[in-house]
């Protein structure tokens, strides 16, 4: 074979390398590598967060390898989360699982007990109108006080353990009465199960929400011509959840106030704003309240021209008493009583940090406010 004819082979045999060359760089442009789907962090962000990087300086190759060992690292930090949060599921769903056994099988005994220890107190509920020899009516189905919502209740056993601790001691005429029609009360359906949960379509009006409780609470004590006369009423607004209160006070004849002149009566805003002095009864305590009425202010004239509760408002102290609000209102008031009852060795029943209130400090806050000479 002549040298030209060797010389045309090796150029067939460099041409068909050159076009498998040729082929295989334009099949591995077209690759799309694994990486390439994968979202990364930007440079900045990784030089940002990373205190040693050399892939500016070190060119592209080396900022992607950079940047997938950051990536790596950011990953293994979520796996480490990860793992936390499935130990704290677990957790959480053995303290469920603990929860619900003592639910299902320890509280039904407990309450079981409860009750029974509490059935002596029965003994000891609020008296009616009737009982007491009093001479107000109180419809045909009488006004018992087990009808009574528990906020009521709530202040009905404490005025009357005011009466027979610390009144009916000091020499004063008090009453504790349930007013009201008692047969106007709306009863549960027998047939419904206890349980259930009726969904009202409609929310309350503002002219329904101001409409009491059919039963209502009086409170009346008196010093005869020493002091005076306060009384004191109570209602209850169920589609507001809220105690409204009003009152008055009558001097008795002659008496005049220390340095003030002659006593004047004091009507219920006057008297009871004596309670707690930031407290005048017109700041709606509760979100839901200020939802229904659309306001966080009491509407004092729409609710007098109502005519069911006058001039009754919903002071703070009184949610308290009732035991529908937890946070105490008035302590410095309450301390007041408080340091003064130290001072004079009369026991209001109260702890040792003197932060209590009740219905003592809150019939001692009035009478102080009423006293005469």
């Amino acid at each position: 074979m002549c040298a030209r004819a060797r010389g045309c082979i090796q150029l067939h045999e460099l041409a068909y390398e050159k076009g498998h060359l040729e082929r295989e760089i334009a099949f591995e442009r077209r690759f799309g590598s694994a990486h390439e789907q994968i979202v990364l962090p930007s440079a900045t962000d990784m030089q940002a967060k990373s205190a040693s990087s050399t892939a500016a300086a070190a060119g592209e190759h080396q900022l992607m390898l950079e940047l997938l060992a950051y990536e790596l690292s950011l990953r293994e930090q979520l796996v480490g989360e990860e793992s936390k949060m499935a130990e704290r599921r677990k957790t959480l769903q053995a303290q469920v699982a603990r929860k619900r056994q003592f639910l299902e099988d320890d509280l039904p005994g407990q309450l079981s007990d409860l009750c029974a220890a509490a059935k002596p107190l029965a003994s000891f509920r609020p008296q009616t109108s009737e009982e007491q020899g009093d001479s107000v009516a109180l419809g045909q189905a009488g006004g018992d006080a087990d009808g009574l919502p528990p906020a009521l209740f709530t202040l009905v056993s404490q005025f009357q353990a005011y009466r027979d601790e610390f009144a009916t001691a000091a020499g004063a005429v008090m009453t504790v009465r349930i007013l009201g029609d008692a047969s106007a009360i709306t009863k549960p359906d027998p047939t419904e199960p206890p349980s259930s949960k009726q969904r009202r379509t409609d929310p309350p009006t503002r002219a329904s929400a101001l409409e009491p409780f059919p039963l209502s609470l009086e409170v009346t004590h008196s010093n005869g011509s020493k002091h005076g006369t306060l009384q004191l009423k109570f209602w209850y607004l169920p589609e507001l959840a809220l105690l409204v209160a009003d009152g008055e006070w009558q001097p008795a004849k002659g008496a005049s106030k220390k340095g003030k002149g002659k006593a004047k009566t004091l009507s219920g805003p006057e008297l009871l704003a004596q309670v707690c002095d930031e407290d005048h009864g017109l700041e709606l305590p509760s979100p839901a309240s200020v939802h229904v009425l659309s306001s966080g202010t009491w509407p004092v004239a729409e609710a007098e021209a109502a005519g069911s509760t006058g001039q009754a408002r919903p002071y703070r102290w009184l949610q308290w008493l009732g035991g529908l609000y937890q946070s105490a209102p008035c302590t410095a008031a309450a301390s007041a009583v408080v340091d003064r009852d130290r001072d004079t060795g009369r026991d209001g029943g109260y702890g040792q940090d003197g932060s209590s209130w009740s219905v003592y400090s809150t019939l001692e806050r009035i009478l102080q406010s009423t006293a005469v000479e």
